[in-house]
């Protein structure tokens, strides 16, 4: 599979998972840190619903750890400029959930789950990075949505030093409705004992990067520019 086939598909999957607009703001706007709970994060969904059906949520640096919680509405939550969000040992129920750096941002975002399971009855999961040097770091946690799990980073084909590092984790986008599983990056990727269950692409979860390390991945087509 040719690497430009691929990105084609992945922009395809990514334009069709979750379509959403413009955001509004959860308290605290610094870089630095946010005291603020996942079960805060869901009131704010809730409480910003917009013509479009989704509710909208900016987050700073937080670190969400030891939670369970649901967001049962579709919801957009955009990271401010610079910003890093971390999952730790938390459980969390979604319906469509869209993750995105800021509109025009310089400042690399980052996402990062360790120890978490997030999952949805009815909807599609998305991470879009689009700053130069962002991230999305995942360990030891699981993904379980019907519709699609994608997540992207990197600020065009120019950007080399964006990074996916998924290890030790489990996907799965299974049902009939399902556009499969996408995993990309513009700059380096390392995929190492990985999961995937889907009924997209074939079967098969696709793992794209620019450059990549590739270890013991079960149903999944890796696709590197320097392969």
């Amino acid at each position: 599979m040719q690497t430009k086939l691929t990105l084609k598909i992945v922009a395809g999957i990514a334009a069709v998972a979750i379509l959403v607009t413009s955001s509004i703001a959860i308290a605290g706007r610094t870089r630095s840190s946010q005291s603020i709970s996942l079960k805060s994060l869901s009131k704010q969904c809730r409480n910003s619903i917009d013509s479009d059906g989704f509710g909208h949520a900016k987050l700073g640096g937080v670190n969400f750890h030891d939670e369970t919680a649901q967001i049962f509405i579709p919801c957009k939550v955009e990271i401010e400029d610079g910003s890093t969000v971390q999952f730790n040992n938390v459980n969390l129920t979604t319906s469509n959930l869209l993750i995105v750096s800021k509109e025009g941002a310089k400042g690399a975002a980052h996402v990062v789950f360790n120890r978490s399971q997030l999952q949805s009855s009815v909807g599609g999961l998305q991470i879009q990075l689009k700053p130069p040097r962002s991230s999305v770091t995942v360990s030891e946690s699981s993904f379980k949505y019907p519709l699609s799990v994608v997540m992207t980073t990197g600020g065009g084909d120019d950007d080399t030093e964006a990074r996916i590092n998924i290890s030790n984790s489990r996907y799965i986008s299974n049902s009939k409705e399902s556009e499969g599983l996408i995993l990309s990056t513009t700059g380096k990727a390392v995929f190492q004992e990985n999961v995937f269950e889907t009924s997209g692409v074939d079967d098969y979860a696709i793992l794209v990067g620019r450059e990549c390390q590739s270890i013991n991945n079960i149903q999944a087509i890796t696709d590197c520019q320097d392969n």
